[in-house]
């Protein structure tokens, strides 16, 4: 698996890397920073968090605004 960062994840998402890093500290006891790696567990739990965020009640609607 390829290595995906704290900070990449946060540019991905449009996100400043504190907001990852805090998320993360909900969860996860062990600190992290910018530069660090996460695992397999770490990104589906901000993948899910930010799905969950962004999800949209009604595709219809969504379309036609």
């Amino acid at each position: 698996m390829q290595k995906y960062r704290v900070h990449e994840v946060a540019k991905d998402l449009g996100q400043p890397s504190k907001s990852i890093i805090e998320l993360l500290g909900e969860r996860f006891p062990e600190p992290k920073k910018h530069m660090t790696a996460l695992t397999e567990e770490e990104l589906d739990y901000v993948f899910e968090h930010f799905t969950k965020e962004k999800a949209v009640e009604n595709f219809d609607r969504y379309f036609t605004a």
